[in-house]
């Protein structure tokens, strides 16, 4: 059942959050930016989205990265504004419900 919702629905795209973040995405979509993806908790260093950051500062401006998930992520917002990275990422907050959370799969290029 998986499998169909994910082929029927291709083309969707997630709910924006707001409109800064939607801002954001159609600039991305007309650069051809590519854009990374990553469900965590955001309070600890557990799910690694820290060590996703780092690594925009080496992929470079070609990528941005979309955090979905709750927690403080001001320590995260400090990491981005030292490696000149703060306008590559997104932190979306919690995307309720599964058809919700299956659209911004489906927009995303990249799922960590």
């Amino acid at each position: 059942m998986l499998f169909k919702y994910w082929t029927t629905q291709k083309h969707s795209r997630v709910r924006i959050i707001n409109q800064e973040t939607q801002r954001r995405a159609q600039i991305a979509y007309k650069q051809n930016i590519t854009t990374i993806g990553i469900i965590g908790y955001t309070n600890n260093k557990i799910k690694g989205i820290d060590t996703t950051i780092n690594s925009l500062n080496i992929l470079g401006t070609g990528y941005r990265l979309q955090v979905v998930g709750w927690g403080d992520h001001s320590w995260l917002d400090n990491l981005a504004n030292e490696l000149n990275v703060v306008d590559q990422v997104d932190f979306l907050g919690v995307i309720n419900g599964t058809g919700e959370i299956y659209n911004w799969l489906d927009s995303i290029d990249i799922y960590i």
